[in-house]
């Protein structure tokens, strides 16, 4: 970035004065990026950085998840710059899950659209496909949320024994399986069906209750107890 004149200078200095009377309100999304390449870039015009930003990647949020790799393709972003901003990301999402995480949990996750509220926003961000279980009470109340697998590939003998042995440790009465398709759609293979009843049959046999698996795909969700894929003994 090239020295900073009066006139960078004065710009700043109304930013800043506009966030603290009134927060983000009143910004354009790049206006919100200038912000934050403030605090890596102390001179200079950061406006069109933030423009090419946001050409690049089409909006405010596909910006702050895309990688660093791909940040510091844009012309004016650095490593530092594209390490700030998925740190950003990464924090936003980290306080929306501790919120979620100490609101929901105190409640019972006793319907689909419950559970899958309470799982999206853990699995916001992932770029990969992952696989989720969630521990409750007798209540129904999470008391444990852990992932069980990362990656498209998913050996179904060993997520059933991880899950087992997760539910077994946080003393579960019983668990919700979901796993994400990202960017994708909320859609259930013939394999999800069998890993879904191979899972009910193992934890029945220990006395775990299997209420669900839940499919996330880009801002919805399929249920595939609603799908007939759970044995009718199994549900509550």
């Amino acid at each position: 970035m090239s020295g900073e004149g009066g006139v960078h200078k004065n710009h700043r200095e109304r930013m800043r004065a506009r966030f603290d009377a009134e927060g983000l309100a009143g910004f354009h999304d790049h206006e919100a990026l200038e912000l934050l390449l403030y605090y890596v870039y102390p001179q200079g015009d950061v406006n069109p950085v933030a423009h090419r930003l946001m050409k690049r990647f089409g909006s405010f949020h596909r910006v702050l998840e895309a990688s660093p790799e791909q940040l510091v393709e844009v012309p004016g972003v650095g490593q530092s710059a594209a390490r700030m901003l998925t740190m950003v990301f990464q924090i936003g999402l980290r306080c929306c899950q501790d919120g979620v995480r100490y609101r929901e949990g105190r409640h019972e996750l006793d319907s689909t659209e419950k559970m899958a509220k309470y799982i999206a926003p853990q699995m916001a961000g992932l770029s990969a496909e992952a696989s989720a279980v969630v521990c409750v009470d007798s209540r129904l109340r999470p008391i444990d949320y852990e992932f069980v697998s990362k990656g498209t590939v998913r050996a179904t003998e060993v997520m059933v024994r991880r899950i087992a042995e997760i539910a077994v440790r946080s003393s579960a009465t019983a668990v919700i399986l979901a796993h994400n398709h990202p960017r994708g759609r909320a859609a259930a293979s013939p394999e999800d069906f069998e890993t879904t009843r191979q899972l009910q049959t193992s934890l029945r046999r220990i006395g775990i209750e299997l209420l669900d698996h839940i499919v996330l795909g880009d801002g919805e969700y399929i249920s595939l107890r609603d799908y007939g894929a759970l044995e009718p003994d199994g549900s509550r």
